[in-house]
């Protein structure tokens, strides 16, 4: 079992985005950003790394899909919907290994961890996007990976939001059973989705930058 790491700082932040950038050739991947900088603050991110002789050598960012849920705001997405999206969804958005160390299951051991910590909190269900070469890996670990260019539809509170897709590129996803809840969620939902909306308001007329 590897020594997987929660990363936190802005230094560390920063050094797992410079490995996702060397071994994710996408220029549509949502990039790290510091923390005062980073959309997902109000809510829990999850940014895991293995490291070995201080280099990373596997890494993982997921996180509420705050991108995806400002998409839809202009569009008039009711702030009970947006408020169930933030609190029970998680967007895989980069996860990657060392070509040096793949196959050796470390890919495997951070989706294992992020669902541990999914469990642990109100978001239950993980989605995201692969190559079509990489949907094998999320099959075994037991995802549902929808067919190439097949619409993702996702019930945010009572409200169906679809998502297509086009080229090779497949949804996945996987529901993840809630444990129990061990402390009280936070008072002050409706004050933490105005401050999100008061964001990607700002981020519109300004540019997300």
């Amino acid at each position: 079992m590897s020594n997987i790491v929660e990363v936190e700082s802005d230094a560390d932040r920063a050094s797992v985005e410079r490995f996702f950038a060397a071994n994710i050739p996408d220029p549509s991947r949502r990039p790290l950003v510091p923390r005062d900088r980073d959309p997902h603050s109000p809510y829990r991110s999850h940014i895991l790394a293995i490291q070995e002789d201080n280099e990373i050598v596997a890494a993982l960012h997921a996180a509420p899909p705050v991108y995806e849920v400002a998409d839809l705001i202009p569009q008039g997405l009711p702030p009970e919907s947006g408020t169930a999206a933030l609190e029970d969804f998680v967007m895989l958005y980069s996860i990657a290994v060392s070509e040096s160390r793949r196959r050796e299951g470390l890919g495997r051991e951070l989706l294992d961890r992020l669902e541990q910590q999914i469990a642990e909190d109100k978001p239950r269900v993980i989605y995201g996007v692969c190559a079509s070469d990489s949907a094998k890996f999320y099959q075994r670990s037991g995802y549902d990976v929808r067919p190439p260019e097949s619409m993702l539809v996702l019930k945010w509170g009572s409200r169906n939001s679809g998502f297509p897709i086009t080229g090779d590129a497949q949804w996945f996803t996987k529901s993840v059973e809630r444990a129990p809840l061990q402390t009280p969620l936070p008072n002050g939902k409706k004050g933490l989705w105005r401050e999100f909306s008061q964001w990607v308001h700002m981020r519109l007329k300004h540019g997300f930058r």
